[in-house]
């Protein structure tokens, strides 16, 4: 995925993206939350496809 974001940023230098491939679901979640990221992908590794592997986080 990091890849592919980094090419469309090549792409397209009008869209901010940026990777971080360090930061962990928390500060991620946090940083959605707060507004500095307006989305993030987060790893799926619950066992059952769809299945998260943690709670989601609660809903403002």
């Amino acid at each position: 995925m990091p890849r592919v974001l980094a090419r469309l940023a090549e792409r397209r230098p009008g869209v901010g993206v940026e990777v971080r491939t360090s930061a962990g679901r928390d500060e991620l979640l946090a940083e959605v939350s707060a507004g500095r990221l307006e989305a993030a992908l987060v790893l799926d590794t619950g066992d059952a496809l769809g299945d998260l592997g943690f709670p989601p986080p609660p809903l403002r």
